[in-house]
Formats: structure tokens, C-alpha cells, sequence
């Protein structure tokens, strides 16, 4: 690592200049998990890279996706020192800062630029098809395959080891605990067909997990009622943070809407950050290392659970800690969340088996009628140092106007490391 601060984790949003565009097409969901997994995107090369007083300013032409807190790799500088991943401290038109060891002076050389990715590889690929690792040498090593030969929603497995795109061994989830005979959890893309509008989506994750929250509705909806959408769940696949002090080979996470439910309205099932009482995820073994695919759910700490009112179970609308800001001193909340095994299917594994790394739940009310959708925070106390993205959640009929009061917010942590 070259920069001078932690590049581990990165985000993205649909909101980004030249940011890659998700629709209800087969494929688009593949070419936004390949920009921001293993490719990068919005290369671009700089007029100029200069240091002044620990500040490296790049100068373009036109404009570019980063922004403060996003994560950028440079090539070709002069200064072996700035090449690498950087992550910007300040970003406009023309411009962008991030800080650096590097003594005053001037780069020279074809400088080029561009989004840096997670750092993931993909291993197998076929049309509209892909499976995906983590390279991090700590990882659990479990296969993402996810199809995206649909229209509207992706249909994402794990495997824990798998020989060719369509091959896996180690199933997780399994048919049966999807009904039997169906093929695998669900991303929502688009509830419409083709690739006319583009959804709002937003992803973040480091070397060994990735989340994906997407707006499935969105632009001309088919209700011809809202012009935007900016709900949605946070789904995802990866290592979480083990508590077992031994070690834990199959703490690994798939997050999906499972498809035997109606996805466009189930919402808050098969998410990081559902506020439902149905399966929230599968892992791919027990925590001893025996049997099959094992069915979690995703709570926080501190919060209120197995609630299936949008108005008291999600979170930033979550009334266990009170109103935000607090009242006494003005405070906002953030609790971890853990996983554990699924009450319905496996009642009597309930403690915490791991935790999920870089994503909170906020136990407050009125969080987003404050802030509103994307806020960045300073974190404090035991977070001070840290800055969190707010991420907005909500059913997909939700619209940003008209019920701001019913839209959640998931806190991110864009600063890290999670681990």
C-alpha cells in the first residue's frame, strides 16, 4: 500500500460520474460487479500530478467518478510513491487531493487514474455468468457464482469449491431450503424490463466481503407514480468476523432474496440489514465444520428485532434508543450487527457466530428527516476517527418525496479497516 491512510474499503453509488449503469438487461448486473470486484473503472489521464506540504493534487480533463473518501489507483507516475491506491481527501471538476509521504515536487510520465476495485478475481466466466473470489490470502476462499441471464433480478449461489461456471461443489443456499427445485437466491436489478432507466444502486466492501443495495424501482416506474426510488436492502457475499477464538473456515455469508418468494415484495428478506423475521442469509457449514448449508439471520446488538412494520423494525426508524438527534445529548447510535443460526430452521444455535464487518445499524428514529440519503458523519468515542456513509433503506414502493418518514438509513464505514 502506497497511500499514507487504510485503502482496504471502497464504495460506489449510481450517483458517480461515469459510474457503471445498472439495468433490467442480462449482463448488467456481471459488468458492474466486474468494474467494481477485479477492473476499476473511469480511467482517466492527468495533465498533471503535483505535491505541495503532504497534499498530491491530479489535474484531468472534464470530469470523474471519485469523491472524498472513494479509493483511486494511479499508474505511471515518476514517483513510484504515487502510483498505487489512493484514497481522495478532495474531489471536483478537474481536480482531486489525497494525502501523501511524498516530498514537494512534480510527476512526470503517462499518468492514468481510475476507480479502484476490490481486488477480487473471476474465475470462471460464461454468458451473462460469473464466479467470483476474493484474493485476500486470509480469505475463506467460498465461490460466488452469480447468473444474470434474467431481466430483472440476478440469481446468486455460493460454492465452496467449484470447477467450471456452471460446476460447484458445496452448495450454499441448498435447493431444499428454497423449496426445492429453484435455483438460487436473488439481487434485485430492475422491476422493469430492459435497459431504458437505469436503477440507483450503491456498493461497498474490502478485500473479502462486498455489498450490493440496490433501488429496483426507479425512472418511469410501471405505476407511472414516482420519478424515484431510493429504497431497497443491503445483500452481498462474504467472510464476516469470526468470534469463534479457534477459527472459523465457513464464515462466509450469502445475502439474497430467496426465489421462492415474490422479490419485489420481500424487500427487507435475505439483507445484511433486513428488518423481517424471515432468513436473512446462508453460510456455507455449521461453525464445528460439520454438515451443509447453514441458515442465518442478520441482527444488531442493540436494536429492535422480528419486527415486520417498516416503522419500528428498520434501521434509522428503529425507536429502541429514541429519536435522533438525542434529545440529551444530541447523539446518534450506531450498533454492530452479528449473525447467527436462523430460529425457524436451526433453534438452537443462537448465539453470535460472527459478526458483519463495516455495516450498523442505527437503533434511533427520524434519522433520515435529519440527514436525508447519503450523509457522511464524523464518528465519536469508540468510532472517533471514522466517517459513515448513510445508505437508504425502505421497501421499493417507498418514494424519496412524499414519505420521507418512511425511509431507513444502514451506517457504513468508509474510513476502515473492518478487520
Amino acid at each position: 500500500m502506497t497511500s499514507v491512510v487504510d485503502t482496504s474499503v471502497k464504495y460506489i453509488h449510481s450517483g458517480m460520474a461515469g459510474a457503471p449503469v445498472l439495468t433490467g438487461s442480462p449482463g448488467s448486473m456481471i459488468g458492474l460487479l466486474d468494474a467494481f470486484l477485479k477492473d476499476g473503472f473511469d480511467i482517466k489521464t492527468a495533465t498533471s500530478l503535483s505535491v505541495v506540504g503532504g497534499v498530491a493534487t491530479i489535474n484531468y480533463p472534464g470530469n470523474h467518478s471519485a469523491e472524498k473518501d472513494t479509493v483511486i489507483i494511479v499508474s505511471g507516475s515518476s514517483i513510484g510513491a504515487l502510483n498505487g491506491e489512493q484514497k481522495v481527501i478532495a474531489a471536483g471538476a478537474g481536480q482531486m487531493k489525497f494525502a501523501t509521504a511524498v516530498a514537494d515536487g512534480t510527476a512526470t510520465g503517462t499518468i492514468q487514474f481510475k476507480m479502484a476495485p476490490l481486488g477480487w478475481e473471476k474465475t470462471f466466466s460464461g454468458t451473462n455468468k460469473g464466479a467470483y473470489r476474493s484474493l485476500d490470502p486470509q480469505a475463506s476462499g467460498m465461490f460466488m457464482r452469480v447468473d444474470d441471464t434474467q431481466n430483472q433480478v440476478a440469481r446468486v449461489l455460493g460454492f465452496e469449491t467449484m470447477s467450471d461456471i456452471d460446476t460447484g461443489v458445496g452448495q450454499f443456499p441448498l435447493l431444499a431450503q428454497l423449496g426445492g427445485g429453484l435455483t438460487a437466491t436473488l439481487w434485485p436489478k430492475s422491476y422493469q424490463n430492459g435497459g431504458t432507466n437505469p436503477v440507483s444502486y450503491v456498493m461497498f466492501g474490502d478485500s473479502r466481503v462486498v455489498y450490493i443495495k440496490v433501488a429496483a424501482l426507479t425512472g418511469n416506474s410501471t405505476d407511472g407514480s414516482y420519478t424515484q426510488y431510493i429504497g431497497g436492502s443491503t445483500h452481498g457475499f462474504g467472510d464476516m468476523r469470526a468470534l469463534r477464538p479457534s477459527g472459523d473456515s465457513y464464515a462466509c455469508v450469502l445475502a439474497g432474496i430467496p426465489s421462492t418468494t415474490d422479490w419485489s415484495n420481500a424487500v427487507a428478506s435475505g439483507a445484511f440489514d433486513g428488518w423481517d423475521g424471515n432468513v436473512h442469509g446462508f453460510m456455507p457449514r455449521h461453525w464445528s465444520g460439520v454438515g451443509t448449508s447453514w441458515a442465518v439471520r442478520c441482527l444488531p446488538y442493540v436494536g429492535t428485532v422480528n419486527q415486520s412494520n417498516v416503522a419500528t423494525g428498520m434501521s434509522g426508524l428503529d425507536p429502541r434508543l429514541g429519536v435522533f438527534p438525542s434529545r440529551v445529548d444530541g447523539g446518534l447510535r450506531l450498533s454492530p450487527r452479528y449473525v447467527r443460526g436462523e430460529a425457524v430452521i436451526n433453534n438452537s444455535d443462537l448465539e453470535p457466530r460472527a459478526e458483519v464487518p463495516g455495516l450498523f445499524h442505527i437503533p434511533q428514529q427520524l434519522v433520515f428527516t435529519v440527514l436525508g440519503p447519503m450523509a457522511k458523519i464524523e464518528g465519536s468515542g469508540v468510532y472517533v476517527g471514522r466517517r459513515f456513509l448513510l445508505v437508504p433503506i425502505g421497501e421499493f414502493t417507498t418514494p424519496s418525496v412524499g414519505a420521507p418518514q418512511a425511509i431507513g438509513l444502514t451506517a457504513v464505514d468508509v474510513t476502515g479497516p473492518w478487520r
